[in-house]
């Protein structure tokens, strides 16, 4: 919650900051801030037409997220700014508040008697009142209760928005100007007498909020901040997801950017017409993705606001805080947080696809070169598991001992032999394309951002370089290590040593070195968390930068994990070959999928994409893709 702290009093509280006039019907935020009504309407329809559903807005003052009224879709957002309190002090007052002498009493005023100074301000009577109506005011019984407001300066203002705030949290989300009585057992929803009455008449025994205040216990209260730190962790990795997508967009543009300028040159003047157009039309398919990708990100970005918001009201406890609000913030919290868990969490998967025309070689005939479009894939990461996986080829390899490969830039694989000193090159119908020889036998491959490839050799303690295009050794890495499994956290290498993970920079300078178990295979998420296996506990571990444990998996039956891969939306792979399965625990660590194959001993996945092979017993080759 903002404090007063936060205000420049020097600003004149009568403008609205949005419109640069005089408030009209001002509303007041959680945060305090004011707005006009419809500065406030506007302000919430641009915030929210990216986003679905929608939660909330920030604050167009201090940023602050604000949720939206109600629960989750129970008003329309033209209606929210209608849910926000009104304050009725800045509008009666809104010319006097240069100076707090020309406010005048309210009640002395409608009894005939003029410029009576008011000194407090009555929330629930909204009334200016001078001294002696103040004294009047505390006589009587039911007045005892109101919360008066001194009228010292233009603080004032800002304590009523406070103070009004604060009231809010309190009120029933169906009656809103009732007060939360009770918790209805049978729904587990806070609610007013009124509510009692009307909704939950037929069910059974409905508690005081002080009655289940005082059961309320501190581990509820812990147990739903790992609720939230789970559900912000998947929105992250989702975050990070997309925001690599519109890299990748932009990667594609460029790549087919390039295809068509390189044609052009060749075709010089009869093809400069379509170049034109076909530009025009990739810019327009890429604008059109990245626009798709960005209101998803509006989305998740607002539900992780949504999320910190709950979060700050759950652990912000003032020292006069009643056990009744602590409970009844609590449980707006576990109200807010568990309709949010519900929530579909959708990935977009957006690509760029190019259909060259069939007559191109009837070069002044041609409408267009390539028929530029986007591909889009919505995917509830929350029910993965109906999702499918399609093979795309299938072929055999005279190849022992496969632990490691990748997908090249051209789409090619690279296979590591490690029963032999050399990598084989295939197409993806099963075809040889290229040989290399090593100077021993590898185990793991990894693929550069400007197209090099790493191959690791245990045996000879070495790593070897290749060229992108022709494959061929470009340079050879003295290491002091028996390198297996190898990956890259920002500039740093990570290497699965068997006994150690050894962290190299981007010079192959020895920088950390951790010990484990047994472990060869290693590989990092979007987001820089570390996966790695455990063939002595036979178990799969997560760790984030700082190498703080987030999970660890085990399958239910013996079986020591032999290969493992992460995929674009960080679900993680792992080849249990003694159990003929591959798993797929979820980002948080729980088994989502079970792909059986016999014997899988490597898997690996294509770069931005969600294509992997598996290479299983028999010495099969299979290509694959998630529907995902």
């Amino acid at each position: 919650m903002a404090t007063s702290s936060n205000f420049d009093f020097s600003v004149d509280l009568t403008i609205c900051s949005v419109c640069l006039e005089r408030y009209k019907t001002p509303r007041i935020l959680p945060c305090a801030h004011n707005l006009c009504h419809c500065c406030l309407s506007a302000h919430i329809k641009t915030s929210c037409e990216n986003s679905d559903p929608p939660l909330g807005f920030s604050c167009p003052i201090c940023n602050m997220f604000v949720p939206g009224p109600g629960t989750l879709g129970q008003y329309p957002t033209k209606d929210w700014a209608n849910y926000f309190p009104e304050n009725v002090f800045l509008n009666l007052n809104a010319g006097k508040l240069a100076s707090v002498s020309s406010i005048y009493c309210n009640p002395c005023e409608r009894d005939g008697e003029k410029d009576i100074q008011a000194e407090s301000w009555c929330l629930e009577c909204t009334d200016a009142m001078c001294k002696r109506c103040i004294r009047s005011h505390k006589k009587f019984k039911k007045l005892q209760s109101h919360q008066l407001i001194p009228l010292t300066s233009s603080e004032t203002n800002v304590e009523i928005n406070f103070q009004e705030t604060e009231k809010k949290l309190e009120c029933c989300q169906i009656h809103t100007k009732r007060n939360i009585e009770f918790l209805c057992n049978t729904h587990h929803v806070l609610c007013c007498s009124l509510c009692i009455i009307q909704e939950h008449r037929r069910c059974k025994d409905p508690l005081t909020i002080t009655q289940i205040a005082d059961a309320c216990s501190e581990e509820e209260k812990t147990e739903l901040i790992w609720d939230i730190k789970q559900l912000e962790q998947k929105i992250d990795s989702l975050l990070q997801g997309e925001k690599q997508n519109i890299a990748h967009l932009e990667f594609k543009t460029d790549i087919f950017a390039e295809e068509i300028q390189k044609m052009t040159e060749e075709m010089v003047n009869q093809l400069k017409n379509m170049e034109e157009e076909y530009l025009n039309q990739l810019a327009k398919c890429s604008k059109e993705g990245k626009q798709n990708i960005q209101k998803s990100v509006g989305s998740l970005e607002q539900r992780k606001m949504y999320l910190l918001y709950w979060l700050k009201i759950l652990t912000t406890n003032t020292e006069d805080e009643t056990k009744e609000r602590h409970f009844i913030k609590l449980r707006k919290t576990k109200q807010a947080i568990e309709e949010i868990a519900r929530l579909p969490l959708m990935r977009s998967n957006i690509d760029l696809k190019t259909k060259m025309s069939g007559g191109i070689e009837k070069i002044y005939s041609l409408g267009a070169l390539f028929n530029v479009q986007t591909t889009v894939n919505h995917v509830n990461i929350n029910d993965i598991q109906r999702e499918v996986i399609l093979d795309e080829a299938m072929f055999k390899v005279e190849m022992d001992a496969i632990y490691g490969g990748c997908f090249l830039p051209n789409g090619r694989l690279l296979l590591c032999d490690n029963s032999s000193p050399r990598c084989l090159i295939f197409m993806e119908n099963g075809s040889l394309e290229q040989e290399v020889e090593l100077p021993g036998n590898p185990w793991d491959a990894f693929v550069e951002s400007d197209g090099r490839i790493l191959i690791t050799i245990p045996g000879a303690q070495r790593i070897v370089v290749l060229q992108q295009n022709t494959l061929a050794i470009e340079n050879t890495i003295e290491m002091s290590c028996a390198c297996r499994g190898i990956s890259k956290i920002e500039d740093r290498y990570l290497i699965g040593t068997r006994g150690f993970i050894e962290e190299f920079s981007s010079k192959f300078t020895p920088l950390k070195s951790r010990s484990v178990d047994i472990t060869d295979d290693i590989a990092v998420d979007k987001s820089g968390c570390v996966v790695f296996g455990d063939n002595g506990t036979s178990t799969i571990t997560k760790e984030d930068k700082d190498h703080n444990v987030l999970f660890t998996y085990k399958a239910n039956r013996f079986a020591a994990p032999i290969g493992l891969a992460i995929d674009n939306y960080g679900f993680i792979y792992v080849n249990y070959r003694e159990d003929d399965s591959i798993h797929i625990p979820s980002i948080d660590g729980h088994l989502m999928k079970i792909l059986k194959f016999t014997g899988p001993q490597c898997v690996k996945f294509e770069e931005n994409s969600q294509r992997f092979f598996v290479v299983i017993s028999e010495r099969i080759v299979i290509i694959f893709k998630t529907s995902w």
